[in-house]
């Protein structure tokens, strides 16, 4: 008992001396392209971990910095703080309404037509997806005991489904390839921030055709609305001060 007291402590002083312990911003603007690229990635870890704390020391940063380099790269960093991080599977879907042999599910009369799976169009590499051996084309049918069902709004339901677990959460699907059922075991990754997966989004030539989803559109719009918001209310206390 007194060994497993000393650990919890040992932990949670080590957790509060990693959360005191915030990476140099300034290294942001290092004339080094190399050591502001690893500043940046060690900043996102930090925010990814401890959000409440960096979108404080992240925004009054933002609005003291008078360098374009490092105001451009805390706008990134900040959107990492201000979303939580969720879990991340790493592919581009479409619903698909036809059963394993290439026909429409039969339907009640007057119903909108459901559908019974989403259709990877997309594999990102470097991803849990890509990692499981998830490939273009796969139906997934499945997410642990939840069943891919659904109409238009397909998609969003499966995205949310995945994103409602928390990072390196493991979880197991059951996709269509081909005519085979396959059961794959993957631990999900990290959701990269809206504006990052709208570029992804937009790189993709099947996406080309499509709108970003509805959820991304607002969610980018937040962000951005806060950060204007954040900068006016800076822009009103100086103000006030030169009176």
């Amino acid at each position: 008992m007194f060994r497993l007291i000393i650990c919890l402590f040992c932990t949670l002083a080590g957790a509060s001396l990693f959360a005191g312990e915030k990476p140099e911003l300034t290294r942001l603007a290092d004339a080094d392209y190399t050591i502001r690229g690893k500043a940046q990635a060690e900043i996102a870890t930090w925010a990814t971990h401890f959000p409440a704390e960096a979108k404080k020391e992240l925004l009054r940063t933002y609005l003291d910095s008078s360098e374009p380099e490092i105001r451009v790269r805390l706008i990134a960093l900040l959107e990492r703080a201000y979303f939580p991080p969720k879990g991340y599977l790493g592919v581009v879907m479409r619903a698909d309404f036809l059963d394993r042999f290439g026909r429409f599910p039969p339907q009640p009369p007057g119903q909108p037509l459901v559908g019974i799976g989403v259709r990877v169009i997309t594999v990102a590499p470097g991803t849990p997806a890509e990692a499981s051996g998830v490939k273009m084309g796969d139906v997934i049918l499945q997410i642990n005991d939840w069943e891919v069902k659904g109409g238009e709004e397909i998609t969003s339901s499966v995205a949310s489904q995945i994103q409602k677990h928390s990072p390196r959460s493991p979880i197991s699907l059951k996709i269509r390839r081909d005519d085979k059922v396959i059961d794959l075991k993957l631990q999900l990754g990290i959701l990269p921030v809206p504006s990052e997966r709208a570029r992804s989004l937009f790189a993709s030539d099947e996406m080309k055709r499509f709108l970003l989803p509805k959820e991304l559109t607002l969610q980018i719009r937040e962000f951005r609305s806060w950060l204007a918001e954040q900068i006016e209310k800076d822009q009103e206390n100086l103000i006030a001060d030169r009176r």
